[in-house]
C-alpha cells in the first residue's frame, strides 16, 4: 500500500499538467498575455505548496 503514493501522486499531477488548457486558453483570448499567466501559474503553485509543506510540518530549510 504504501508504494501506491507514488502512483496517487503521478496520476494528479498528469492530470492537473492536462488542465492547464482548460483555464489558459480562455485567458489568452480575453487578451492576457502568456508571461503575466505564467507569473499567476507559479505564483499559485508557489501557495499551494507552502501551504502543503506548512500543513505536514515539514521544514522549510534544504540540507
Amino acid at each position: 500500500m504504501k508504494g501506491m503514493r507514488g502512483y496517487v501522486d503521478g496520476i494528479i499531477s498528469s492530470m492537473s499538467f492536462g488542465l492547464i488548457p482548460l483555464f489558459t486558453i480562455p485567458v489568452m483570448n480575453a487578451g492576457m498575455e502568456m508571461s503575466s499567466i505564467l507569473v499567476y501559474r507559479f505564483s499559485l503553485a508557489c501557495v499551494v505548496l507552502g501551504i502543503v509543506v506548512a500543513a505536514t510540518k515539514q521544514s522549510f530549510n534544504i540540507e
